[in-house]
């Protein structure tokens, strides 16, 4: 299969109007517009090409510095790679341009640097040949857009820290002060990190080879554990490259 062809199946699908949304389409004005934008992107080692065609194909307007974050990152990641390492079959499907206009999406839906980090990750691991089977990634880009940029700090914190029964107390006011946030809104935050299923409500454990059942008492404070998905989740976004667990959200 020649090198252009993948690139003629992207163009073809994403000039399919049902594709698009609103922000994409304001998104891809901006970049054909934008030269030094549009180079940057072809130079991306691998899937530049293939950006290119996706981005260039509608023709719109987005904002400038999203776009450039989403980019840069994904860039930095991409030049880490050796060709080996990336599915060359997968780039020409269908799920790889979905999965690229949602990054592109609904990174100009967001101010925040980390979340767009997050999108731009789950974008380039999903080009690896070692990640292709027992993994979600359009699952995951969905997770991370449904949760606030606060909720995926403190997520990622609580799954960097693993605080217990002891250490709870100490770690819930450590995440107030690294978040910018008060208990009433932590407890609120974590709520909805449960929901999405990354964590797990604590209602049991060993206590010196001892099970016990943690009952909770009116208002009181409630544990939470990182849940397998979680794990699932951070495992497929390791690279040697990886800034997700550094907290550096600029």
């Amino acid at each position: 299969m020649s090198s252009s062809e993948p690139n003629k199946k992207i163009s073809s699908i994403a000039n399919l109007p049902a594709k698009v949304d609103e922000a994409t389409k304001k998104a891809s004005e901006l970049y054909g517009e934008n030269t030094a934008l549009r180079v940057m992107v072809v130079a991306i080692p691998y899937i530049g090409g293939g950006l290119d065609m996706v981005f260039a194909s509608e023709g719109q307007r987005a904002q400038k510095e999203r776009v450039f974050k989403l980019l840069e990152i994904v860039r930095e990641r991409m030049e880490t790679v050796e060709e080996e390492a990336v599915d060359k079959k997968y780039l020409e499907s269908e799920e790889f341009v979905d999965l690229v206009l949602k990054a592109f999406e609904f990174s100009t839906k967001t101010r925040d640097k980390e979340k767009i980090r997050w999108y731009a990750q789950i974008l380039t691991e999903s080009t690896m040949r070692n990640k292709q089977e027992g993994y979600s990634p359009e699952e995951y880009m969905y997770l991370i857009s449904d949760l606030s940029p606060q909720e995926l700090r403190v997520a990622r914190s609580l799954y960097r820290e693993r605080p217990k029964d002891n250490t709870w107390e100490s770690w819930t006011e450590q995440v107030c002060n690294e978040v910018g946030t008060d208990k009433a809104d932590l407890q609120l935050a974590l709520s909805r990190i449960r929901s999405s299923g990354l964590i797990e409500e604590e209602i049991a454990g060993v206590d010196e080879g001892r099970l016990y059942i943690h009952t909770r008492e009116p208002n009181e404070v409630l544990y939470y554990r990182v849940a397998s998905p979680f794990e699932k989740l951070m495992k497929f976004l390791e690279s040697d490259s990886s800034a997700i667990e550094t907290g550096d959200g600029t």
